[in-house]
């Protein structure tokens, strides 16, 4: 992971899947939830990004190799903490977004 007030970059597993039972490649699928909670508390989840960025367009660009989305941040500066089940691999096939307005 890299972080600086004015981004974050994660890395995440190879877009392709290895199947081992049937013996085949294929896409690699991550579901991503995105939430914006009215006020922080800590996930349940494995967190592997907790970070506070500066968001004075008060927005936020999500993207990865393939595209990108814009989605509004809660304010000029947000916190954006990032998690998921699979704590012991860190290859999740989904991942929590949650986004928190800062003072």
């Amino acid at each position: 992971m890299t972080a600086t007030s004015l981004g974050l970059s994660i890395g995440v597993r190879h877009a392709q899947d290895y199947d081992w039972k049937a013996g085949e490649e294929g896409p690699a699928l991550v579901t991503i939830h995105l939430d914006q909670p009215p006020a922080f508390a800590r996930p349940r989840r494995a967190v592997v990004a907790d970070a506070v960025l500066e968001t004075p367009s008060r927005s936020l660009c999500l993207g990865d190799a393939e595209g990108e989305i814009l989605v509004p941040a809660p304010g000029p500066r947000a916190r954006v903490v990032i998690s998921h089940h699979d704590a012991e691999r860190n290859q999740p096939a989904e991942a929590w977004i949650d986004l928190y307005p800062t003072a």
